[in-house]
């Protein structure tokens, strides 16, 4: 009886004790998917900010090209040397008006003379001044002017460049551009993040741009200030979160914003305390009939099964990290490093192999006409035209910058040759990214001959280079 007494006492300990342990951890698994939200929410705002810099530094881009189209026309350029002749006028007048019919975004267009800068030619009437002196622009080629809040509550800027005639600036053609459309622009066609919202503020803390209308239109700048120098760039005001940067657009200082209400933010945690409540029940009900049982046995049962599930579990996210290990993180083809371990296995084995560099002529003139991003998407669609052009039994990755290897497996250096010269001519006929950019490859072939893989590789660049040096556009074998 004693002894019964001692067993029932002892499994009270133990039940009292688990519950205990349970407490603990379901305070951790909260305090911790706390930390984890905010560390996302910050992440997502940081990616947000960026996502949306790049948004308005190619809307900046396109008022630049507008700019430039009007200014090369010839009425244009007459008119700013001689804006009283009304022939000149009239034509001048009559282009300005058919190009701002057909461009979004800018308000209103202007073609100012320095010889007469009151008197201009206007798109729709508004006003325009010169905002910069011929000094400025005789080392700037455009002046883009801060932010700023129209008479319609409308964020407008404008965007001024020279008119040049003879080698002397004779005036500017001025863009009045505004975002009044910005809310359906970014948020409904980008479709970038399905909750939270976006802002973009000035340094005295007046929005100069939000994602949706309901947002506030003046923050308190110190609680801005205090977020991004004291606490990582997130503060919270209310039942709302912040995560704010401070970033240059043009020299001028913005302060961009992403907000996310505290109900959105803490939704997974919601969950997550409801699925710990369960578990509670789940433990008191499971213990109280294994211990009818004498619940040894089934204990030893959950234990097993809880082992099988956590090491599938296990494998299933070790196979999806080897993968991402593999990848190249833009491209998604092989990445440097599991290239060279391929070619390492290959070069082991008695079939006969032949490599490939392949490498983008002039592609730093891609990323500096046209940007970083373009130059990505183009780095992109080559290497999945490349992914399409070998066998399944090759192997294709992007060893670095713009170069590229694709490992071709029972090839002899003649084969290798033809498929090399199919790819480059195939590369030749195609246009890549939005911008259409016409791209042209230079390639080199080895042969694996006892060489280990560092020496096949340097063979095969030698090639490459002899290709570039002989006017790029080549495959040498």
């Amino acid at each position: 009886m004693l002894q019964k007494k001692r067993l029932k006492n002892l499994s009270k300990l133990q039940f009292f004790f688990t519950l205990g342990v349970l407490t603990i951890f379901a305070v951790s698994v909260l305090n911790m998917a706390s930390r984890m939200l905010i560390v996302n929410f910050k992440e997502v705002g940081k990616n947000n900010s960026e996502f949306v810099y790049r948004f308005l530094e190619q809307e900046m881009i396109k008022d630049y090209e507008y700019g430039n189209v009007i200014i090369e026309n010839d009425f244009v350029r007459k008119y700013a040397d001689m804006p009283d002749e009304m022939v000149i006028t009239f034509y001048a007048n009559y282009y300005l008006k058919e190009v701002s019919d057909e461009v979004e975004d800018v308000e209103s267009m202007a073609i100012i003379s320095y010889s007469q800068p009151d008197e201009y030619l206007s798109s729709d009437g508004s006003r325009h001044t010169i905002l910069q002196d011929k000094t400025y622009f005789e080392s700037h080629e455009y002046y883009i002017s801060p932010f700023n809040i129209d008479n319609s509550e409308d964020t407008i800027y404008y965007v001024q460049m020279p008119i040049r005639m003879n080698d002397k600036i004779k005036g500017i053609v001025s863009l009045e551009v505004s975002y009044q459309e910005f809310e359906e622009r970014f948020i409904n066609e980008n479709q970038y993040h399905e909750t939270g919202a976006f802002q973009i503020a000035g340094m005295n803390g007046n929005v100069l741009l939000k994602s949706c209308e309901s947002l506030p239109s003046t923050y308190d700048i110190d609680i801005l200030h205090e977020a991004i120098m004291e606490h990582g760039g997130v503060a919270r005001i209310d039942n709302q979160y912040y995560y704010a940067n401070i970033r240059n657009f043009h020299s001028q200082d913005l302060i961009f914003i992403y907000s996310q209400g505290k109900t959105e933010l803490f939704e997974i945690r919601s969950r997550i305390l409801l699925q710990i409540v369960f578990a509670y029940l789940g433990v008191i009900i499971v213990y109280t009939i294994l211990h009818f049982l004498s619940g040894v046995y089934y204990s030893q049962r959950i234990l097993e099964d809880t082992k099988i599930v956590l090491e599938e579990t296990v494998e299933a996210k070790t196979e999806v990290l080897k993968r991402q290990i593999r990848l190249d993180s833009l491209t998604q083809i092989y990445n440097h490093a599991f290239l060279v371990e391929l070619l390492d296995e290959v070069l082991l084995s008695d079939r006969e192999v032949t490599i490939m560099m392949l490498d983008i002529d002039y592609f730093k003139q891609i990323n500096d006409n046209y940007g970083h991003p373009i130059g990505d998407q183009v780095l992109k669609e080559v290497s999945q035209l490349l992914l399409e052009s070998i066998r399944t039994e090759d192997s294709v990755g992007r060893y670095g910058g713009e170069e590229f290897m694709i490992i071709l497996r029972d090839t002899d250096l003649q084969v290798g040759y033809r498929v090399a010269e199919r790819i480059r001519k195939d590369i030749n006929t195609k246009t890549f990214s939005e911008k259409r950019i016409k791209v042209t490859m230079s390639i080199g072939l080895a042969r694996a001959t006892n060489e280990t893989s560092l020496e096949l590789v340097k063979k095969a660049d030698k090639k490459l280079y002899e290709s570039k040096n002989n006017g790029r556009n080549l495959t040498t074998k």
